[in-house]
């Protein structure tokens, strides 16, 4: 899916496939599309550079557990081929 650069700043949640793994009889293994893993991203467009999307998240750790930078970001690559649908966000006006 050929995702626009206009989408760049923009809160999205991209659904996109990954390899999988699976184990079992030949007969019964998936095949195609529906052998692949299903992810959610959720989190900022930042960028689309030779067909690779970058999502950008808050970073968050368990309680208790420091987080090394206290303005540390989480960041997700994937290529546009993988994306299955993407929502984008737009915010609610003030009232």
């Amino acid at each position: 899916m050929n995702i626009p650069k206009r989408l760049i700043g923009r809160v999205v949640e991209i659904h996109w496939m990954d390899p999988n793994a699976g184990s079992g009889p030949l007969d019964r293994l998936k095949t195609g599309r529906s052998a692949l893993a299903t992810w959610r991203e959720l989190g900022v467009l930042h960028d689309i550079t030779d067909g690779v999307v970058l999502i950008v998240h808050s970073f968050a750790a368990p309680p208790g557990k420091p987080i090394s930078e206290p303005d540390e970001v989480q960041l997700s690559a994937i290529h546009e081929a993988l994306i299955e649908k993407v929502t984008v966000f737009q915010e609610e006006p003030t009232t």
